[in-house]
């Protein structure tokens, strides 16, 4: 999670979002780490929380990159 979220460090690091947007990134992280804590990875489970930077990051550039599939599709067939 970003180092401003963290309630112990907010006094070195205030947050530069409103709470409301504050809650809905916490709530959507939970979300990543519930999905990914799932995740079983060479016999073991994976720690969501202590994946979730990657996790959100890897989660970024798939849609990207589908979104970019998406444009190019149209472009090749034209539908």
């Amino acid at each position: 999670m970003e180092i401003c979220m963290q309630p112990s460090l907010t006094r070195f690091f205030p947050q530069p979002w409103p709470n409301s947007t504050a809650s809905a990134f916490r709530s959507r992280a939970d979300c990543f780490v519930r999905q990914y804590t799932q995740e079983v990875f060479s016999g073991r489970t994976v720690d969501g929380r202590r994946t979730l930077s990657e996790n959100i990051a890897d989660n970024g550039g798939l849609a990207a990159a589908f979104l970019g599939y998406k444009a190019w599709w149209v472009v090749l067939t034209g539908s």
